[in-house]
């Protein structure tokens, strides 16, 4: 009894120092980094006539995000700019793009998203297990934050 203890003592320990620690991106188990919990959209707005018209471009909370980004593409993860969301990152070697925009449409890669068999793995897909050359695109844009808004 103590030497099949000690087996399944044994393995579990080993089988642990073997396991590997997945990047970010490939976890399964971490799906939504980032993301906000969905809602419906709604606005405030500054009087009844201005809520009747439900247009969100009357409303002082509204700020549009549409327009020209800076826009970063590599081909892998590792290739990504760490930091970029710093206030004081160099973005002035990246293109732009506009917002909202297709990476591919715009000329960037290869679209994946197509009516034919499965990109990375064909004959055997391990999702989510990806190549490591993975493309990765990054935006920027300096945003006015309206005096209210600071709270």
């Amino acid at each position: 009894m103590k030497k099949l203890f000690s087996t399944i003592i044994c393995c579990l320990i080993c089988s642990t120092a073997f396991m590997q620690v997945k990047p970010e991106w490939q976890d399964e188990t971490i799906p939504f980094v980032g993301k906000e919990y969905p809602r419906t959209a709604f606005m405030t707005y500054s009087d009844v006539n201005k809520a009747r018209s439900n247009d969100f471009n009357t409303s002082t909370d509204y700020k549009s995000l549409n327009g020209k980004w800076k826009f970063n593409w590599v081909s892998s993860y590792k290739k990504r700019p760490v930091n970029f969301y710093k206030t004081n990152f160099d973005d002035s070697t990246w293109e732009e793009i506009d917002v909202p925009a297709n990476w591919e449409v715009n000329g960037y890669g290869n679209a994946l998203y197509t009516n034919h068999p499965y990109e990375f793995c064909p004959r055997n897909p391990q999702p989510p297990l990806l190549p490591e050359e993975n493309p990765v695109g990054s935006y920027r844009k300096y945003i006015e934050i309206p005096e209210q808004w600071n709270g």
